[in-house]
This record gives C-alpha cells, sequence and structure tokens, in this order.
C-alpha cells in the first residue's frame, strides 16, 4: 500500500472512532480528538509493521505468537480489568476509556516495533544472543572460577 492511500486509511479509522465517540459514546471533544489521534497513527503503524508482528503471518508456532499473546493479554487486561464496571463512571465512559487502553497499548507496541526496526536497520540493535561487553553467563562464571 503506498504512502497516501495508507495515512488516508489511517485517517478514516482515526476520524471513524474519535467521531463515533463524541457522537453516541461520550460528548467530550479532547477525549475524542486523542482517541482519533490515536487510532490513525496506530492505524499507520500498524500498516507500515504489522507484517513483522509475531504471530500475524507465522501463526501456527508457538515460538513465533508468544510475545503477541503476551502482549494482547496484557492490554485486554489493562482495558477491561482496569477499566472495569466497579468505576462509577457511565457506560459511555468507560467503553472510550477502554477504547483509549486498547489504542495506546496497540500503538505503543507498534512503536516499539518501528524503533527496533530502525535500530536494526543502523546496526545498533544488540542481539538477544550477543549482549554487550560479552555474555552475563560468561561473567558469572568467570567471577565464580576466579573466587574458588
Amino acid at each position: 500500500m503506498n504512502r497516501f492511500r495508507a495515512w488516508v486509511l489511517a485517517a478514516v479509522v482515526g476520524i471513524g472512532v474519535g467521531g463515533g465517540t463524541f457522537a453516541w459514546l461520550v460528548s467530550d471533544l479532547t477525549l475524542a480528538f486523542t482517541l482519533a489521534l490515536v487510532y490513525t497513527v496506530g492505524t499507520r503503524l500498524l500498516v507500515e509493521y504489522g507484517s513483522t508482528m509475531p504471530g500475524l503471518i507465522y501463526g501456527d508456532d508457538w515460538q513465533a505468537v508468544r510475545w503477541n499473546g503476551a502482549a494482547t493479554a496484557f492490554v485486554m487486561i489493562a482495558a477491561f480489568v482496569g477499566v472495569s464496571a466497579s468505576l462509577p463512571v457511565s457506560g459511555g465512559l468507560r467503553l472510550a476509556l477502554e477504547l483509549l487502553v486498547l489504542g495506546v497499548g496497540w500503538t505503543g507496541l507498534f512503536f516499539g516495533i518501528a524503533m527496533a526496526r530502525d535500530q536494526a536497520a543502523t546496526g545498533k540493535l544488540v542481539g538477544e544472543t550477543e549482549p554487550p561487553n560479552g555474555s552475563e553467563r560468561e561473567g558469572a562464571a568467570g567471577t565464580a572460577g576466579e573466587n574458588a
């Protein structure tokens, strides 16, 4: 998808979520604008980096989907348990807040993917198998061997 179409799609989703929230849930312009911004940016990042999200493409391998499952569970718990029915707010505001938590969680995830990909492209991302300054296990083993 080209950049212009991606931004148009993102704007349509963002305006839809923000406008729908304002029209049907909570008549608060600041909340509606924030939701529109979060969902516009989040949708744009999803279009750009969604293919690198573990589990969206390689869905049949536990190694590939475990982080996707963990992120999904974490955001869902924050949205639906953190913004629970026990809060003394109206149902419309509760749903708007849940949409905000979901949007911020997923947008933050895609910002993290974007940052990691940019660091990897410039060679500044340290791999899991090569921590800076040698392996932690080697350092611990060397210290234990010296003290024995």
